[in-house]
């Protein structure tokens, strides 16, 4: 599973990358490194150091953080409640 994580993680990375080379003007993105960071501190209460360095050297320089309001329903997939 964290392998998995991982080569998803390093595809997206890559692809936002290539995406601002080609000096698109915005990207939007919902699963990327912050994502994975902010999950894991919430999940389990500390997050991957080697992960928070790969964030921070990326070129990204601006995202919006949305709070959960309400828990939604019992999901398998997700196990957010």
């Amino acid at each position: 599973m964290i392998k998995m994580m991982l080569e998803l993680l390093d595809f997206l990375q890559d692809w936002e990358e290539r995406m601002a080379e080609r000096d698109a003007q915005n990207i939007v993105c919902d699963t990327d490194l912050l994502t994975i960071l902010i999950w894991q501190e919430e999940k389990y209460g500390k997050y991957d150091a080697d992960l928070y360095q790969w964030w921070i050297a990326s070129k990204a320089d601006m995202y919006f953080y949305v709070q959960l309001t309400y828990l939604g329903e019992a999901d398998a997939l997700r196990r957010i409640l």
